[in-house]
């Protein structure tokens, strides 16, 4: 398993957002990271108060929510144990025993909600063999990641290896390594299949909120999220040279216009907008999400990837326009567009 220096891809995973459909009974069916902390948000604007039939939608995204929340639990931790370990470990030569730092590696928390989010999800309508299937190699892949995980964990955090000279060190860096690249594996299929799923869920959720109240404010809203997870997708690369420059610029295009049209909108409707609590805080985080994408495609075009120094500063301070920060952006878009409050919303 090679680790590409310096890895691009955020540690925070908020790539999917999931919201109850239509204007019927779901509960709760999305799960979303905020500022690497799960927000679970109780059913959609659009379908508070209901109490109809639930939609074949509905029943989608309640499947989906139970594999979300491996995605923004169970991964973002093994990721997180395997970017600890190496920071301080090169996975193309391997551990030496001779390492200049030595930082052990994180933890992977017990994962019950994610276990039993999949346990629920294989039997729940619609039916879905290959998405049920990728589910249950990504619980093996976790399975056998955990034990060793936790074994190499223990090993470094209580300094054993300078008790036996790096021995055990040496035994388990090929299992974390196995461990590590057959999870990414099995979290790579169905971070793909989730990933598709949903993409049709909020593709005809934009449909039928403009074709029931026209390009106003929710649906403006809406758009804004949906070209906000297509600007964050698009930002994620393993590396810098590998970040695809003219899909960057496209998504950034595509999130610029629905940011603007919604403006424009809101002007030109105030008493509309006004309708709706927590307003300001929603466009304050899309325009910091779209100044972060900006630096990236900067950096991008002009072919300046970041400095050691740069990159050193990642899990204190933060780098403008680097993959972490647009994820992290991105996550506290959904927080506040989760916040919104449509209880008294007035379209004009």
């Amino acid at each position: 398993m090679s680790r590409i220096q310096p890895p691009l891809r955020p540690t925070t995973l908020g790539l999917i957002v999931i919201s109850c459909l239509a204007a019927s009974g779901c509960d709760a069916v999305t799960d979303a990271i905020k500022q690497g902390q799960e927000a679970i948000e109780q059913g959609s604007d659009a379908v508070k108060g209901g109490g109809g039939p639930m939609t074949e939608d509905d029943k989608l995204g309640e499947k989906l929510s139970g594999y979300i929340k491996c995605i923004n639990e169970a991964t973002r931790d093994v990721q997180r144990a395997m970017d600890r370990y190496g920071d301080w470990v090169d996975f193309e030569k391997g551990l030496t025993g001779k390492e200049r730092h030595i930082f052990g590696l994180f933890e992977i928390r017990e994962q019950k909600a994610c276990r039993e989010g999949v346990t629920k999800a294989k039997t729940a309508e619609p039916s879905m063999p290959d998405l049920e299937a990728a589910a249950d190699a990504y619980i093996a892949a976790l399975d056998a990641v955990e034990p060793v995980v936790a074994e190499a964990y223990k090993y470094y955090d209580e300094d054993n290896y300078k008790d036996d000279a790096f021995a055990k060190g040496l035994e388990l860096h090929p299992k974390l390594m196995s461990a590590f690249e057959a999870f990414d594996k099995a979290d790579a299929t169905l971070r793909g299949l989730v990933k598709a799923s949903n993409e049709g869920l909020l593709a005809r959720e934009l449909e039928r909120v403009e074709k029931e109240e026209g390009r106003k404010m929710r649906f403006l809203t809406k758009n804004i999220m949906a070209q906000a997870k297509k600007l964050m997708a698009a930002s994620d690369s393993k590396s810098f040279e590998t970040l695809d420059l003219a899909g960057l610029s496209t998504a950034l295009t595509n999130y610029e216009a629905a940011v603007d049209e919604y403006t424009k909108y809101k002007k030109a409707h105030s008493k509309e907008a006004g309708s709706i609590t927590s307003l300001s805080w929603f466009d304050s985080a899309a325009d910091d999400l779209k100044k972060q994408a900006k630096t990236l495609m900067r950096r991008k075009r002009d072919n300046k990837p970041w400095t050691k120094d740069e990159l050193g500063k990642l899990g204190t301070f933060g780098v403008e326009g680097h993959p972490s920060e647009i994820s992290k952006k991105y996550n506290d878009l959904v927080g506040k567009s989760n916040g919104l409050g449509w209880m008294r919303y007035q379209p004009e």
